[in-house]
């Protein structure tokens, strides 16, 4: 991928993507946060965590169908699928909240809706704190994107990601549009959605998990009577 240093958002996402420096960073921003929810806070850098574990695996080995994905996506900058990765997986987050409303009803109600639209919105503008890119329009397409194939369900639930990782490669900043791959797929499709698709399998819900840990072990710092309006 490009360079040899990670550019600034994928090098934020990766060093989150370790449970340890998430940990820490959750109990350094949470204890400093004034009147902003700590929940969300939390969930945000969670949302990012889980990206940057996302970009650190996009790999797979060379085989002899396809191009190592060192070589597929060495004009490609990581900050461009780190920022396309946020989206996907605050997304994924909300749903887990919702299905919480079945399967625990206590922590549905003790994030709420405001944590989950206001952890959305850190996380979208910390893309643009460390790239300098206001990614807002392409979150809210993107969001689009993904709820209505899940309405569609006519496909696997990763896919629509994975095709948009697919049209991300070559990208040179999150800035830059899609890019149009043609009527036929290259043949790193099928390593790269299969990577997406063992990521999903348990990833997202992994980082989902680990956040309402975190509200289950620091209560003091995540009190049920926060201010879900945001900021």
């Amino acid at each position: 991928m490009e360079g040899s240093a990670a550019p600034p958002l994928t090098a934020f996402c990766t060093k989150l993507s370790a449970p340890e420096t998430l940990l820490g960073m959750v109990d350094r921003m949470t204890a400093e946060a004034g009147h902003v929810d700590n929940r969300a806070i939390a969930l945000s850098l969670t949302i990012m965590g889980a990206a940057g574990n996302f970009i650190s695996g996009l790999h797979w080995d060379a085989h002899p169908m396809w191009e190592g994905s060192d070589r597929y996506l060495r004009d490609t900058n990581n900050d461009a699928i780190a920022a396309e990765t946020i989206v996907w997986i605050a997304v994924l987050m909300g749903s887990f909240w919702l299905a919480d409303q079945r399967n625990d009803r206590e922590m549905f109600e003790r994030v709420g809706f405001g944590t989950v639209g206001t952890a959305d919105r850190i996380a979208v503008s910390m893309i643009e704190n460390l790239t300098g890119v206001d990614f807002t329009d392409h979150a809210v397409e993107r969001r689009k994107f993904y709820l209505q194939a899940e309405k569609e369900n006519t496909r696997p639930l990763f896919e629509p990601f994975a095709s948009i990782v697919l049209n991300s490669v070559g990208r040179g900043s999150p800035a830059d549009p899609l890019r149009s791959i043609g009527l036929l797929a290259p043949l790193e499709w099928t390593p790269l959605s299969a990577y997406v698709a063992i990521f999903f399998s348990t990833m997202p819900q992994g980082f989902y998990d680990t956040f309402k840990r975190m509200l289950q072990a620091w209560p003091e710092r995540f009190p049920d009577d926060e201010d879900e309006s945001g900021f």
